[in-house]
């Protein structure tokens, strides 16, 4: 029997947010509270059990020096606190712990350079 992504069944393969599906990207920003804390969120809960390596990511003038997971979010605490004025950018390429989604497994995409949203006062 084979399986079809058309028909009736197709949309809780594919549709909603419990069904097997990437996490796409929505957002990187600073915050006052945490200004040495990037903070990326996706649209669905992420697997907590593969944690990206710091080197698979960049930010502009910082150093990374841990990578966490929480619910949707991925945080990157950098060496140097961000200042108001800082303008920087993030990227992410997938290695051998991916950003992946906590049901089936399947990967995040690489982010190309992004600009973060710097709420730092």
């Amino acid at each position: 029997m084979s399986k079809s992504s058309t028909g009736a069944g197709a949309a809780s393969v594919f549709g909603g947010h419990d069904s097997i599906a990437p996490p796409i990207f929505l957002s990187v920003t600073v915050e006052n509270g945490d200004p040495n804390e990037v903070v990326l969120t996706y649209n669905r809960a992420l697997d907590l059990t593969s944690i990206p390596d710091t080197g698979d990511f960049t930010v502009t003038a910082h150093t990374i020096s841990t990578v966490s997971l929480a619910g949707s979010t991925v945080h990157l605490i950098v060496s140097v606190n961000f200042i108001s004025t800082d303008v920087c950018y993030v990227t992410y390429t997938k290695g051998a712990a991916p950003i992946r989604s906590d049901v089936g497994e399947i990967d995040a995409a690489t982010l190309a350079s992004t600009l973060i949203i710097n709420n730092v006062l």
